[in-house]
């Protein structure tokens, strides 16, 4: 039986108002028509466009005013506007929306405790996120459209799809609840504990959550309201789906190692990491069934495409900066370009790939 909770949702800031951030979403029901049209900015000092070490090309996203380069872009939507967060000064960040094709930057949640990150963005131009880090107390989790940031409690909203319905997590003593926030309101999946991360255009809901006795948080569906186990792994979480129902994550594998899956109409396939890499995390599928994410090589992580279940490395920009050693895809569009950032620990960049077309 499900709960419903009062959101406490009122709008309570009003930032940049720079019209509606629209496109089409990752998860639109209608496919690219013939070859995809990449974006190219306009203005070569706010993004700079370089091939990666592995020959893929990518743009680097500047924010004006930022401190560093330190900051990430998690998703995308079709008309080329990206979101994420950017590091303004010390512990401080903020979510932000940068348009690759204008240079055009909105920023968002500088009234939000502790710092704010723009999870997901649909194709009305809505988004949602939450906490940089995890902060139990603070109330981060935030929806943002036309210049209005509206909050939804602690924790994080950590999707919405085109019909402006989202999902995330809220805090509840030292564990976390998933919920979905729709016309107001807020209303709790379920009893159990955990977190959804997606939902698609058609209402399905992915995450994680502790069920049928387990210690652990396992990846689940939720269907009428329950979370019901994907049976792909003892520990692990699922983080996205797209419309034909194809479900990513990563649990413990076969190899006793943390893997990437796809879990497809009940059968599950475990994802091939690059050569020599260790653990792998699935990240995002598009409607094209292309997953991206990242292996772990060595002791850092290396941004990875799958098409078909065969990895490609996004590579590094060591060419341009030779220091930047790490990489992570947390996007892809139904374009198949990918969002992500580069970098060094803590000091790095939003990047958005534009692998070659198949």
């Amino acid at each position: 039986m499900k709960r419903l909770l009062t959101a406490g949702a009122t709008a309570i800031a009003t930032v940049v108002a720079a019209g509606s951030l629209t496109g089409c979403r990752d998860d639109t029901a209608t496919e690219p028509q013939g070859n995809p049209s990449y974006y190219v900015a306009p203005n070569a000092s706010v993004f700079p466009s370089y091939v990666s070490t592995t020959g893929i090309p990518y743009i680097r996203t500047r924010i004006e005013g930022e401190v560093t380069r330190a900051g990430s872009l998690l998703d995308m939507n079709e008309a080329g506007w990206a979101v994420g967060s950017r590091f303004t000064g010390p512990g401080q960040f903020i979510a932000v929306a940068v348009n690759v094709r204008t240079g055009d930057t909105v920023r968002m949640g500088t009234a939000l405790t502790g710092g704010s990150q723009a999870k997901a963005i649909n194709a009305r131009g809505e988004v949602v996120g939450g906490a940089v880090f995890v902060q139990p107390q603070a109330p981060t989790a935030f929806h943002w459209r036309d210049g209005v940031l509206t909050t939804l409690g602690s924790g994080a909203a950590m999707d919405i799809n085109n019909k402006g319905v989202v999902v995330g997590y809220s805090w509840a003593g030292s564990s976390t609840y998933p919920w979905t926030w729709s016309g107001g309101e807020i209303q709790r999946l379920g009893t159990a504990s955990g977190w959804a991360n997606a939902i698609n255009n058609s209402g399905q809901i992915v995450g994680a959550a502790r069920i049928d006795g387990s210690g652990h948080e396992i990846p689940v569906i939720w269907r009428n309201g329950e979370p019901v186990s994907l049976d792909v792994s003892w520990w692990g979480e699922a983080t996205s789906i797209n419309e034909r129902g194809q479900i990513v994550g990563a649990g413990i594998g076969p190899r006793a190692l943390w893997s990437a899956f796809l879990w497809d109409a009940g059968s599950v396939i475990w994802l091939e990491p690059l050569d020599g890499g260790k653990e792998s995390f699935a990240t995002a599928i598009n409607g094209r069934g292309e997953i991206v994410g990242h292996v772990v090589l060595g002791q850092v992580n290396r941004a990875v495409l799958w098409r078909n279940g065969q990895p490609t490395d996004l590579g590094l920009s060591g060419v341009t900066v030779p220091f930047e050693n790490v990489s992570e895809a947390y996007g892809i569009t139904n374009s198949g370009q990918v969002i992500g950032r580069v970098g060094q620990g803590s000091n790095r960049n939003g990047v958005i790939w534009t692998p070659p077309a198949r």
